[in-house]
């Protein structure tokens, strides 16, 4: 399913011309770290899950651990990007608002309302539904990681099993849900990823 979702959503911003802007180049970096993290741990998960595996080598153990650590700090960087990117973005609605706010000052006492009535319900919506994506795909990726750090530090009397599974959700869990949350959240995406099925387009 990672892999699946993560090369759907890279596939759609690479050959939609569409979607060549700065926000889907975002995205597309956000998948691609996900993809890199589920991959750089998958064939150890399954061959232990499947007792193909009861051991690994330090080595690899220690450069497995490299690229965790690595990728978690590169989809860091990309979601703290991805937020001052949509902070500029509703930034410049805010500026262009006011502007067109002042024109019209003199019949209005209150700037909020001025605001308010000046932005259209589409854009709001469009605001506020980027600003849902990105909080989703941030609290995704945090979550996972301090629930395993807090089992970590405060669950040494729990079971070995329940450490091991926190490790898998903070590995697995961001790159199975992002590529969901941007298709189900992100138009554009939904409806190539529908054109790419050859589902109806809604």
């Amino acid at each position: 399913m990672v892999l699946l979702g993560n090369c759907t959503v890279l596939h759609v911003i690479g050959t939609e011309p569409s979607l060549h802007q700065p926000t889907f180049y975002f995205l597309a970096m956000l998948d691609f770290t996900d993809l890199c993290m589920g991959l750089s741990t998958v064939h150890t998960v399954l061959g232990v899950l499947w007792g193909f595996m009861q051991k690994i080598s330090l080595d690899f153990c220690i450069a497995q651990s490299y690229f965790i650590h690595d990728l978690s700090s590169m989809e860091s960087s990309v979601l703290l990007v991805m937020a001052f990117d949509s902070i500029y973005a509703l930034f410049l609605v805010i500026m262009n608002l006011l502007l067109d706010a002042m024109l019209i000052i003199i019949s209005y006492i209150v700037i909020l309302h001025t605001v308010l009535a000046i932005a259209s319900r589409e854009e709001r919506m469009k605001s506020l539904q980027t600003c849902v994506s990105h909080i989703c795909a941030v609290l995704v990726f945090y979550i996972p990681i301090i629930g395993l750090t807090m089992v970590h530090r405060f669950g040494k009397h729990l079971s070995p099993m329940v450490h091991i599974l926190m490790g898998n959700v903070y590995i697995l869990f961001p790159p199975l849900m992002n590529p969901i949350i941007y298709s189900i959240k992100t138009q554009q995406i939904r409806r190539r990823v529908q054109k790419l099925f050859s589902l109806k387009a809604v």
